[in-house]
């Protein structure tokens, strides 16, 4: 295997069309969250930085997978390794003066994405904070502990399997 600093082993293990996929699924996702909050004057995707996230989500994976001998990743543990990185790398970059609550625009993006899968896995509706007040509280929490709190891709993973939990339960 090549050195961690090389992703070659990525593309050897996964395929080239693979991660190709799933970096153009979350620029595509980036894209209709800054065109639906009406900021493509104020916002850019740094592809670069996307880039890196995507590769560095791949490269943790693989580790995993080889070091528990897993076959396959469970859904929470796919999203939370994808936000950590995203979070991480910051790809969504303020391009103009913009308001204070732009700054965390990253952290409202992934917020936005988690809190919309966990809104399918309920009933497949739009978010909807009127129907489910207690989505909006998680979402504002969320946000929170982003831009205070320490948080690792398996805290996340740990409060994504909790939030699957509480559904599966509540049907």
């Amino acid at each position: 295997m090549d050195t961690k600093e090389n992703y070659q082993y990525l593309i050897e293990e996964y395929s080239k069309e693979i991660i190709c996929r799933r970096y153009k699924f979350w620029y595509e996702q980036m894209l209709i969250f800054i065109k639906s909050a009406g900021l493509e004057n104020n916002i850019r995707i740094d592809r670069r930085k996307l880039g890196y996230a995507i590769l560095s989500y791949f490269a943790d994976i693989f580790r995993l997978k080889e070091f528990h001998k897993l076959d396959r990743t469970n859904l929470p543990k796919v999203y939370a390794y994808e936000a950590y990185w995203i979070l991480r790398m910051s790809p969504l970059q303020l391009v103009n003066g913009v308001s204070d609550e732009l700054l965390w625009i990253n952290e409202k993006f992934i917020t936005t994405i988690l809190i919309s899968d966990i809104v399918t896995r309920i009933d497949k509706e739009n978010i909807d904070f009127e129907k489910y007040p207690v989505l909006k509280e998680l979402a504002e929490l969320i946000v929170y502990n982003f831009k205070y709190r320490v948080y690792t891709a398996q805290s996340l993973e740990m409060m994504l399997k909790a939030v699957s939990v509480g559904i599966a339960l509540g049907r």
